[in-house]
């Protein structure tokens, strides 16, 4: 049994993971749009699964009338269901089929990083043509780790946008 000290610690500690996972999903934009009050709502929608309206006001900080055109965007988009209490109660909103949203967001990240492929050979053409003596400093060994994690990991991204295309699942 834990002490209400731990508790309240645990809760903390989840709370600041969530704030961290929060500001990375807002932050990247893929799958959840640019708008940062759309991609806001949808993050929490996303770890929270299901939360009313004035849940989002009080998680988001963004007014009645902004939660309310994200929401309706949404519905209308079939990304998020409304659903109507039994009885009394405030309407909540939910990202029904999670797995279809988690694709989603796997397939834009895999088009955001083929869309890099160009940009990122003429950075490595650049690092190549880099004097010796300036391959030790910390921004070339940082950009060359990036370019060599990309094409590490570009034929994955490109069986899977292949798989795609064939019409293939994904997940």
């Amino acid at each position: 049994m834990h002490s209400n000290t731990e508790i309240a610690r645990i809760d903390a500690d989840l709370g600041e993971l969530e704030h961290r996972v929060l500001d990375r999903l807002v932050g990247t934009s893929i799958g959840l749009g640019r708008d940062p009050i759309l991609a806001s709502i949808m993050a929490h929608l996303y770890l929270r699964r299901e939360l009313t309206q004035k849940d989002l006001q009080d998680l988001t900080r963004y007014s009645a009338g902004a939660i309310s055109e994200a929401l309706k965007l949404y519905i209308e988009e079939g990304i998020v269901e409304e659903r109507k209490p039994q009885g009394r109660g405030s309407l909540t909103y939910k990202v029904e089929n999670m797995r279809q949203f988690t694709a989603r967001l796997l397939l834009a990240s895999v088009d955001l990083t083929l869309s890099y492929e160009d940009e990122c050979r003429k950075v490595q053409r650049g690092l190549e043509e880099m004097p010796e003596s300036a391959r030790s400093e910390r921004l070339y060994v940082g950009l060359h780790e990036f370019v060599s994690l990309f094409f590490k990991f570009l034929p994955i991204y490109k069986s899977i946008r292949e798989i795609i295309n064939q019409g293939g699942e994904v997940i």
